[in-house]
């Protein structure tokens, strides 16, 4: 089916017009709280940089080594080496959803939170790239999303993993009329899966309806996925600690 202008029900196979999304908003204070404390699990602290921070326990040693004579030790600052990328599905049927990937996206990008976090989107499924706004201004080309990110860093893809299956299976499925993929959608889920290790899939769609969708089922089997809820975000958690450990 090809339907013309705006819609949001998963029904069209390909649209004939203009995008408008917008990015989502990472103002958002309502239920934060929680999140951000599920978020802190994922911190990989490690000292780095200069010494700048009181070492008590050394100082102690040396000083008594020194028979008295005070030797002040420095070490450099814990700091936090978790680097996540942040990839949000926006439009469509994820419109019903904003509010909670908005605080979602709150809780991840305050300033700390990781040693470097990324936030990109995408309409229903990756293809050869992905946006660095979410009206598709700035478009960051999958190889060059690859080229700057390191082995060990954290992908977490929210999306209700909703489309047309040609979308996800079929060559030139995108639903945009005007756009092109010579490769099915699956493919390139499956370069962003072997790329990132460490990953997770945030479903805002209760799993009772994951089965129901073709897509789900075949997306879920490439991203571990859990409920965007905060249990569900804790379990995600869980899961990224200890492919770490792993």
């Amino acid at each position: 089916g090809v339907r013309i202008g705006p819609g949001g029900r998963r029904s069209a196979m390909q649209v004939a017009h203009e995008r408008r999304y917008a990015d989502y908003r990472n103002d958002r204070v309502l239920d934060v709280r929680r999140m951000d404390v599920a978020l802190r699990m994922l911190r990989v602290l490690g000292r780095e940089g200069a010494p700048e921070e009181l070492d008590l326990e050394a100082t102690i040693e040396q000083t008594a080594r020194n028979a008295g004579d005070l030797e002040v030790v420095v070490r450099p600052r814990r700091r936090n080496r978790a680097k996540v990328v942040l990839l949000m599905d926006v439009g469509g049927s994820m419109d019903p959803h904003s509010h909670l990937v908005e605080q979602l996206f709150t809780a991840a990008s305050r300033a700390g939170r990781f040693a470097r976090f990324r936030p990109f989107y995408f309409h229903n499924c990756v293809y050869d790239a992905v946006y660095a706004d979410g009206r598709f201004r700035h478009k960051v080309p999958l190889p060059q999303l690859f080229g700057s990110s390191d082995r060990d860093e954290i992908l977490v893809v929210v999306g209700d993993a909703a489309m047309h299956p040609a979308e996800l299976l079929q060559p030139g499925g995108t639903i945009y009329f005007y756009d092109h993929n010579e490769r099915p959608g699956i493919e390139w889920m499956q370069e962003l899966a072997d790329h990132f290790p460490r990953r997770a899939w945030l479903n805002p769609e209760p799993p009772s309806y994951w089965k129901r969708t073709l897509t789900t089922e075949l997306l879920e089997r490439l991203f571990p996925m859990f409920p965007l809820t905060l249990d569900g975000l804790e379990g995600a958690v869980r899961l990224l600690l200890r492919t770490r450990a792993a």
